[in-house]
């Protein structure tokens, strides 16, 4: 039986410093959803919206055992890659969560770089504003295809 990972073995190798658990908002007595779920919310809903449209995840974030993560940033994981990506639209998302999520500067270099090559990269904090931004980049594909 393989012993449990401890702190010390294990090595960040994004930029994801949450928990996946809730963090509370005491002014509001309200929770402010964990990136994570933000993300998951996101991806259930895109998918029942726009079910022929394919969507993935870069798993660039989180902690892993120090051998994993040796492996994966030979393997070619970057820090800072967008955690989203639609291909038939070109469009990268940076997700966070509704509040208190900071964009990295390495998060900020990969988005100014994407959209220099003209794909459409943009940060959405929360699963609200992903899907309205969705929703335009949508919006915006069937018009430029009306157009042809």
């Amino acid at each position: 039986m393989q012993k449990p990972l401890t702190k010390s073995k294990l090595k960040k190798t994004g930029n994801i410093t949450e928990s996946s658990n809730d963090i509370g908002d005491p002014a509001s007595n309200q929770t402010i959803p964990s990136e994570h779920l933000e993300q998951c919310r996101f991806i259930s809903r895109f998918r029942k919206k726009f079910p022929g449209v394919r969507i993935i995840a870069i798993p660039n974030g989180g902690w892993r055992d120090i051998k994993t993560a040796a492996r994966l940033k030979a393997e070619g994981v970057t820090k800072g890659v967008p955690d989203l990506f639609i291909p038939e639209w070109r469009f990268w998302i940076e997700m966070k969560r509704q509040k208190g999520g900071v964009v990295s500067e390495e998060q900020k270099d990969w988005l100014v770089y994407l959209n220099s090559i003209r794909y459409t990269a943009v940060v959405c904090h929360g699963a609200d504003e992903a899907m309205q931004v969705a929703n335009i980049v949508a919006e915006q594909i069937a018009a430029w295809e009306r157009s042809k």
